[in-house]
């Protein structure tokens, strides 16, 4: 077994961040994300659930919607 696994919930090896940086959970459920995309003119996040073939669009500081189904299984944005 690698030293590399992991309990769900937890990440190892443990990530460190600098004082302003906050990690939040915005969502639950999904399969693989990936892509995230950071849209400053307007204020939302998109990223890829790659093998639900999912798009997201997480408007602060709570609103998550479907973006586009099917994405054509996209992996980055």
């Amino acid at each position: 077994m690698s030293n590399n696994s992991h309990q769900s919930g937890q990440i190892w090896p443990p990530l460190q961040f600098d004082q302003i940086s906050t990690v939040e959970l915005i969502g639950e459920g999904f399969l693989f994300t990936e892509g995230p995309l950071w849209n400053q003119a307007e204020g939302f996040l998109l990223f890829s659930d790659i093998t639900g073939d999912t798009i997201y669009k997480w408007v602060p500081p709570s609103l998550l919607e479907v973006f586009r189904r099917p994405s054509q299984c996209s992996n980055g944005l």
